[in-house]
């Protein structure tokens, strides 16, 4: 018998389709959609199993096909889905976005299943299962789009990413398009040169809300990986005319770039207000230390130690904490009066490293 070594995905699908494997509309659309090359480097597209390592195999194409045939009426928006043996992570991937819903294989390509919640991968027996949450809220993050920056942020507010007031002014008083020219409306992070992104306004939302107590009048407040300066530019604008905003950025490119969207409409922040320095984020900028408030825009392996100690007492930092193409932690930091320290995990999060500018310059190369 054999096993045909189809040049694409698109042809592996269309192969599957004339055997029929595949008869249903949504099947062949997510199969379309997961490029099983992302999953299995080796004969990609071959209707057979291949080796992925740990004595383990990606199944056959024809017996993933199958699989979600079967399981399409069951595989709805809303449903809960169990891939016991995820192996490669190839199934899990088209079983959640049926859903409408390894690690780094998905953090590479469809990392907004894991942010978003639809998609969760945990180590385990599978002959025990896994028993699922209890029913809860809809996650709203992600589905924020507008097509101008008040419906963004109409919407970010309709779906609870955000309640305070402050934070509404602020974020419609500063455009996203200033800082964000691709797609700068829709709820996703967008790149911005020299492998950095903009954050996605869900995620910057939730940081405002989060340290909107420790960004008023005469605050201080730290922004560690600045990029594009949007982030900074909100801090700005709730620390107050009294206030003081560092944004530390190591790529020299990235801090011409922040100042030149600052300057376009809030150019008179950096008169004083604002201030964004080359250098490595991970030191933090003890210069104007202790801050308020701290936000750090990229995942460090811990917190590091100088941010910590450049936090005020009362103070609150924000932080991405794992390892890049691995499981990472959206923490919030506390410092109270008396120094002591109290770490609170918020949610599972998918950042670019903490890095050298080296590295950062690097990668992807």
């Amino acid at each position: 018998m054999s096993f045909p070594q189809n040049a694409s995905d698109a042809m592996l699908v269309n192969f599957l389709k004339k055997t029929g494997n595949i008869k249903d509309e949504r099947v062949e659309v997510v199969m379309l959609r997961v490029n099983r090359a992302n999953f299995c480097p080796r004969n990609s597209y071959q209707d057979f199993p291949q080796q992925i390592g740990y004595n383990a195999t990606i199944s056959a194409p024809h017996m993933h096909a199958l699989a979600l045939e079967l399981l399409k009426d069951h595989l709805r928006e809303g449903s809960k889905a169990l891939d016991i043996g995820s192996g490669s992570g190839y199934l899990t991937v088209c079983m959640a976005l049926m859903a409408n819903l390894s690690i780094s294989n998905i953090n590479k390509h469809h990392s907004d299943l894991l942010m978003d919640g639809r998609l969760t991968m945990v180590t385990g027996d599978g002959r025990s299962g896994y028993k699922a949450d209890a029913p809860k809220k809809k996650n709203m993050a992600w589905r924020s789009h507008g097509d101008s920056n008040a419906s963004l942020v109409e919407n970010l507010r309709r779906n609870g990413l955000f309640r305070d007031e402050r934070v509404k002014m602020t974020m419609l008083r500063v455009d996203r398009a200033d800082f964000c020219p691709r797609n700068p409306y829709l709820d996703n992070p967008e790149p911005i040169g020299s492998n950095a992104t903009i954050s996605a306004p869900h995620m910057h939302a939730a940081a405002l809300e989060r340290l909107k107590d420790h960004l008023t009048e005469g605050d201080k407040a730290l922004d560690i990986g600045s990029g594009s300066g949007y982030l900074t530019t909100c801090m700005a604008y709730m620390v107050g005319a009294t206030g003081k905003v560092v944004g530390v950025e190591h790529i020299r490119q990235l801090v011409d770039l922040s100042i030149s969207n600052i300057k376009k409409n809030h150019a008179g922040l950096l008169e004083g207000r604002v201030l964004i320095v080359e250098g490595d984020g991970r030191k933090g900028f003890p210069q104007y230390a202790p801050y308020n408030a701290i936000h750090v825009g990229a995942a460090a392996p811990n917190v590091p130690d100088e941010l910590l100690n450049q936090l005020a007492p009362g103070g609150r930092m924000l932080i991405p904490v794992g390892a890049a193409h691995a499981d990472q932690r959206f923490l919030q930091v506390d410092k109270d009066g008396k120094g002591k320290v109290t770490v609170n995990d918020l949610m599972g999060v998918v950042y670019v490293p903490l890095t050298n500018k080296e590295n950062q310059i690097g990668r992807n190369q």
